[in-house]
Formats: structure tokens, sequence, C-alpha cells
């Protein structure tokens, strides 16, 4: 079964999207900074070079249509950054998720208006909860 993680990787203060899919159990598809990269499990630490040594946020979109902002994977909230009603623009900081000791930045994917937050400073989340919703700013 195939599955795909996105998010925010920030570098020495600078941000750049990240996508990565298994297509297999065998096989990691890593897009960075507007390439695509074919790697075998065994190569996973290079994926922190490439992220740090490709940087380019503008070569990535998320297209998802989606209101729901769900955790990319399991952690525990820090940072609430934004507030129901609050408009957003796409990239905007909305919440900080910890996992494995990092501060995991989850950005507003689309323009909106941040609906309602499902989540408490210090919650524990798994991949796929509900973090928050975004209207479409109409």
């Amino acid at each position: 079964m195939s599955s795909t993680l996105k998010t925010t990787l920030i570098i020495n203060q600078e941000k750049t999207k990240l996508r990565i899919e298994e297509p297999d159990q065998d096989t990691l598809v890593v897009g960075v900074g507007g390439e695509t990269h074919s790697l075998e499990q065994k190569q996973l630490p290079s994926v922190y070079d490439l992220a740090r040594d490709q940087i380019n946020e503008n070569d990535y979109t998320d297209e998802s249509d989606s209101p729901e902002i769900t955790a990319p994977i399991p952690g525990v909230i820090g940072e609430i950054l934004v507030k129901p009603g609050e408009q957003v623009s796409p990239d905007t900081p909305l919440i900080t998720l910890i996992a494995m000791k990092m501060e995991n930045e989850i950005c507003a994917p689309k323009e909106g208006i941040v609906a309602n937050i499902a989540v408490l400073p210090g919650a524990t989340v798994q991949a796929g909860d509900l973090l928050l919703c975004l209207e479409d700013k109409s």
C-alpha cells in the first residue's frame, strides 16, 4: 500500500517543502527542492542531506482542498500559532508539533480562515488526527 508524507522542513531558518512517498516496502520516493529521488530503504539517512542541500520553497505545492488539517506524524502539540477566525495564507505557520525531539511547523496548505482548533498545547496526537479546520475565504 502506498503512503505519502508532506511536511515543511526548517533548516538554518530556511523553509522547504518535503514530500516522501512509499510506493512499496523497499523504496522511498523523495521530492525536495524541485527534484525527485528514488531511494532504497537502506539509504534513508541521505534524506536529511537532500533536504539541507536543495532548499527551494517555491518548487512544491500542496494541492489538497480538504478543510481539515491533520497531524502528518505522531507527536505532542507545542504551540498553537493562530486563533479561530484568523485569516491565513498558504504556508502560514499554524501549529508546532514536537516529534522525535524536533519541532515541526504545520503550515496552511492554502488561503483560508481558521474555523476551529481541535487540539490544545501538550496534547498527544497520532498521524491523521484532526488539528484544525480552515474555511474558504469568501
